[in-house]
């Protein structure tokens, strides 16, 4: 894995000629930076978010249409759980099938990040969230009965898989929820790099990539989304080079049932809203699928229990609690500053 590449200069807020505010649904605030060139920039909705494109330099119309078709494909053709032709669809509706090179890859990978974090994160989450659909307007809790069998057919362990074909344990659904977006943003960089582009920045929900240099020449200057705010409000501002950043946070998706809300992100271990004392995690990472699925494990986790995962893959984290400390992993915190007085850097 390449080294992760963190700013060591503090950050200070200063005017700016264009601001990139990423979408309204997403975890972030705002990407500053200046601008020397008119950009190529779109905005689309593809698997439940907003994705929204800004690319400089090389051939930045055709990188910008390639991107979003290769998101619309792979979301219909491989990702998603609720499209008919998808080939995650099709394994949750029979319990097996072939996969290709890429779905072996990413599941993979979804299996390295679920024994890493002891089950944290795991792609056979899709028995629980099926039957809690928040984000939906069918949001429910559902029965203990319902939950005690959704949870025997979640783990990790129980998958089948090789490099050619996957086999589920009875009752397991696959969901690549956690990790689909980032891999988005991973696959947009191949994009990028094939266009000879310069300079990017690519929103998808809660997982952004800043790709190449500012085209002010500075770093790239990212707003991390107040948890406790509107979509548009920012409690901290990080300075970094080429990085992929995810924030997974209990304000994302929620609904509220009898006087209490419960959140999307959930515990594997219990099949409820995971309380971990914690509002939001981002992740930096050198990868969009690794910040992706990272940002969900160490929600789950918490701070104390996030740290030697963070190390392992050479990420560094933002971790805020219900009571607005934010604690900084060594890595980031002269990268990192706090912009409203509330929050208290730890």
């Amino acid at each position: 894995m390449k080294k992760l590449r963190i700013s060591s200069k503090t950050y200070k807020i200063t005017s700016v000629i264009l601001t990139v505010a990423i979408v309204a649904a997403a975890i972030f605030g705002i990407v500053y930076f200046s601008s020397r060139n008119n950009p190529y920039e779109e905005s689309f909705i593809a698997m439940g978010t907003v994705f929204s494109v800004k690319i400089y330099g090389g051939d930045k119309e055709k990188a910008g249409e390639q991107i979003k078709e290769a998101v619309v494909k792979y979301e219909d053709e491989l990702l998603s759980k609720n499209s008919e032709d998808s080939a995650i669809y099709k394994i949750n509706e029979n319990g097996e099938g072939e996969i290709s090179e890429e779905l072996y890859e990413l599941m993979t990978l979804s299996q390295q990040i679920s024994a890493d974090s002891d089950g944290a994160y795991d792609m056979t989450v899709g028995a629980l969230t099926g039957l809690w659909n928040i984000g939906t307007e069918d949001a429910r809790v559902p029965s203990q009965e319902e939950l005690s069998q959704a949870l025997k057919a979640t783990d990790y362990k129980s998958v089948s898989l090789t490099e050619t074909s996957i086999t589920l344990a009875q009752g397991q659904q696959i969901d690549l929820g956690a990790i689909g977006k980032g891999y988005m943003c991973d696959k947009a960089t191949e994009i990028l790099k094939a266009n000879g582009v310069e300079s990017a920045v690519i929103s998808a929900g809660g997982s952004v990539l800043v790709y190449g240099k500012n085209p002010s020449g500075g770093e790239w200057k990212v707003g991390i989304r107040d948890p406790f705010g509107t979509s548009s409000d920012i409690f901290s501002a990080l300075s970094v080079e080429e990085s992929y950043i995810s924030t997974s946070g209990d304000y994302e998706r929620a609904f509220t049932e009898n006087g209490k809300t419960y959140h999307h992100i959930l515990n594997p271990q219990t099949g409820y809203p995971a309380d971990s004392g914690l509002s939001s995690v981002t992740v930096i990472s050198s990868s969009g699928a690794l910040s992706d699925a990272l940002s969900t494990a160490c929600f789950v986790l918490g701070y104390e229990k996030s740290l030697p995962l963070l190390e392992k893959y050479g990420a560094e984290g933002i971790f805020v609690t219900h009571d607005k400390q934010v604690y900084v992993t060594d890595g980031i915190k002269a990268s990192v500053q706090i912009t409203e007085e509330d929050f208290t850097l730890n």
